[in-house]
């Protein structure tokens, strides 16, 4: 690879690194605060119990029935302007945070503020109005166990004009957080996530990537297959659930469908089973795409940066000089491991392109202007993980060979992975002929390589027989002797025969007669794979 392709390929990798992180809590954020169903009233309700009946888990949300469920708007307003005003905080997080105006807020919603105002604050005021009754444990900062149970709400909103705790009038939209939330949101461990990403996401596409996220990081971390229960996405994103293959996968290919698009996600495969009641349930495999590796490449080394407040959304003192200096040393430093790390990740991806260049050019005649897209990368990532390039090459070869014969159009890369099982079944047929047909033309040329030294065996114990007192040897001797008879008889009127008997007791005639007599006298002497085996000093195999 040439220095300009690299960058080229480094450059690449950069513009797919997300590098605009937020890092949530994992207490609360695991379970459904917001309907995202279509279904109005949808009823969130999760509790578990041990072995004796007692519950060990408990989730319900009930709501203010002024402003309603809180739904898709809530939903975004909570992940992706509070969540980024609370990640922004400094530590421990104060109980007041700044939000901004509602300007503000539908311009990083990207919603109309004319339009939008009324329901941005309707939405506002469906979170305040969540209750939430919980028993639950979590992982704690320290590496300890802690639980909470208790029935709250996480915040009060307090609006532009309105009159804050210290008596001063509100600039802006103000959050007042519950202390049992603080508590939760200053000790609870968090994980990141591409914020980037997180807006450009419906909130489903948002609340499946948040749940599975959970499977995926440990997936790419050991070359694993995420996986997760369609019973159990259901439960945690208030999605309907249904009890038949058919809606399922019509379902959750929508849910599916952008994260494949991106990359996050390479391939999904359903493995049907039955939930602890007996009711029908999949569980849905993940195999992780370029995003999710290039994610979790980002967030290993961010996660060594030190949290820094980016502006003064909660009126906090900004930290101090030198703070600031080695914040900003430490990200300049991982930063530029990061894009040595991701160089090197450009040379599995270039193979990736230049399979699927190998595709456009086999179907389309079209590899030099082919522009991959990041779902094809993952495609072709993903293939040759698990086949290698050989085999991956031999796919796209036998899918063009058999969609020709069905006029079947295929235009994109994704369409060979249709071909696979049955290309991977006739490679190994392919394989294995060429394996057998590799054995037998080298055990010729051992056979050839070694034959002089066999016949010189073979004469020796000729010599041998020939003195047998035991009369082994005579039946050759008598085959020998009734060839001899009839041309020595014929010798005068068959120039053949007249041949043979001048050449009859020559060694290499002899020994002829000696190897088709042997072929149908096991056990009189080696054969030469026998002798090969047992006698020869540089037997098949040894320098094969």
């Amino acid at each position: 690879m040439s220095q300009d392709q690299s960058i080229s390929k480094s450059e690449k990798g950069k513009d797919l690194i997300p590098f605009e992180i937020i890092r949530t809590e994992t207490a609360l954020s695991r379970y459904p605060i917001h309907n995202l169903s279509t279904k109005a009233g949808v009823s969130i309700e999760i509790k578990k119990t041990d072995a004796s009946g007692a519950t060990n888990l408990l989730w319900e949300v009930s709501y203010n029935n002024r402003y309603g469920q809180p739904g898709r708007l809530a939903y975004k307003l909570d992940t992706i302007i509070i969540n980024r005003a609370i990640e922004e905080a400094v530590r421990p997080i104060p109980k007041m945070i700044r939000l901004g105006s509602i300007r503000d807020i539908c311009r990083m919603l990207g919603i109309n503020e004319g339009q939008a105002t009324r329901q941005v604050k309707t939405a506002l005021r469906q979170n305040v109005g969540a209750q939430i009754s919980a028993k639950i444990t979590y992982r704690a900062n320290d590496k300890t166990e802690r639980t909470l149970e208790a029935d709250f709400h996480r915040y009060s909103a307090i609006f532009t004009g309105e009159t804050l705790p210290d008596g001063r009038k509100a600039d802006g939209v103000y959050l007042l957080l519950n202390e049992l939330y603080v508590e939760v949101l200053n000790n609870a461990l968090t994980r990141p996530l591409d914020y980037d990403y997180l807006q450009d996401l419906t909130p489903t596409e948002q609340r499946f990537y948040e749940i599975v996220s959970y499977q995926i990081f440990p997936a790419v971390k050991f070359n694993q297959r995420a996986r997760l229960a369609y019973s159990e996405y259901c439960l945690y994103s208030t999605q309907t659930r249904y009890l038949d293959y058919d809606h399922v996968k019509k379902q959750m290919g929508k849910v599916h469908r952008k994260h494949i698009n991106e990359g996050y996600i390479v391939t999904v495969q359903f493995e049907a089973t039955t939930d602890e009641q007996g009711r029908p349930d999949w569980n849905m495999f993940y195999t992780p795409g370029p995003r999710a590796k290039r994610e979790q490449l980002v967030f290993d080394f961010a996660l060594r940066i030190p949290r820094k407040p980016k502006n003064s959304a909660s009126k906090q003192l900004e930290p101090d000089k030198k703070q600031q200096i080695e914040v900003s040393t430490s990200s300049q430093k991982l930063q530029s491991q990061l894009l040595l790390q991701v160089t090197s990740e450009a040379a599995t991806s270039g193979k990736a392109e230049s399979i699927i260049r190998f595709f456009y050019q086999t179907f389309h005649q079209a590899g030099k202007t082919a522009k991959p897209s990041l779902k094809e990368i993952g495609q072709a990532e993903d293939l040759l993980t698990r086949l290698g390039e050989e085999q991956t090459r031999y796919v796209v070869t036998f899918a063009h060979r058999e969609a020709e014969k069905t006029k079947f159009d295929i235009q994109t890369f994704g369409g060979v992975i249709l071909y696979e099982s049955r290309a991977v079944s006739e490679y190994q047929v392919h394989i294995n002929k060429k394996a057998g047909d590799d054995a037998r033309k080298a055990r010729q040329r051992h056979e050839d390589a070694h034959k002089q030294v066999y016949l010189d065996y073979l004469w020796e114990m000729l010599g041998r027989l020939e003195n047998d007192p035991q009369g082994t040897f005579n039946a050759f001797l008598d085959d020998e002797k009734r060839i001899y008879v009839f041309h020595s008889g014929r010798s005068g009127k068959s120039e053949r025969s007249a041949t043979v008997i001048s050449e009859f007791y020559s060694r290499q005639e002899r020994l002829q007669r000696f190897i088709e007599f042997i072929k149908t006298h096991e056990g009189l002497v080696l054969s030469f794979w026998q002798w090969d085996e047992s006698l020869n000093q540089e037997p098949f195999g040894l320098n094969t």
